[in-house]
């Protein structure tokens, strides 16, 4: 019997809690489809600095340093890695809230060498509908407490919520450049 009463306890708790924090993850997907439709709200002119790679998961994994108004350290593939030179300018548009790499071009000499999309933007619809699993907080007792995966990726995605939000206070407190 206080195993019941301290389980409804909890059971309140948790569903407070969730449902309080689960529109600051609703309120990020619009954000994310925003920035993968809306056209780059800049260009920045950058100078490759380094290039690395390493060995991760059974592939080699292609790294490209730049410098521009901000430092990039992005993944490339292997196409543009072998023709980029450090020393050549990535030109990078990027996207208006998260300042993702929508486009990119490696020119020498005047001349575009190599263009390509950024990968991140995928990346990032898919944590876009990830997101909305948070509105399973609003799920019948009997429906989010039967599904043990729900009860726990509910608060960690409410937890991530909060921190993305953190970051734009920091971004928009002008602590920060880029997120």
């Amino acid at each position: 019997m206080a195993l019941m009463i301290m389980n409804e306890k909890w059971t309140r708790w948790y569903r407070l809690c969730t449902r309080i924090l689960c529109p600051f993850c609703v309120a990020i997907v619009p954000l994310i489809f925003y920035d993968l439709i809306a056209p780059a709200k800049e260009t920045d002119d950058a100078v490759i600095t380094g290039k690395t790679t390493y060995y991760r998961r059974g592939a080699d994994v292609c790294n490209i340093e730049a410098k521009g108004r901000y430092t990039y350290r992005e993944e490339v593939s292997l196409n543009v890695y072998r023709t980029a030179q450090v020393g050549d300018r990535l030109r990078v548009s990027l996207s208006p809230i998260f300042s993702e790499w929508k486009t990119m071009e490696v020119v020498r000499s005047g001349k575009v060498l190599i263009a390509a999309r950024g990968s991140d933007l995928y990346w990032m619809g898919a944590i876009g509908l990830v997101f909305l699993l948070s509105l399973a907080a609003f799920l019948p007792e009997r429906l989010l407490f039967a599904n043990v995966l729900l009860v726990i990726t509910i608060p960690v995605l409410d937890f991530a919520g909060v921190l993305i939000w953190l970051r734009f206070l920091q971004l928009w407190t002008g602590q920060i450049e880029k997120m």
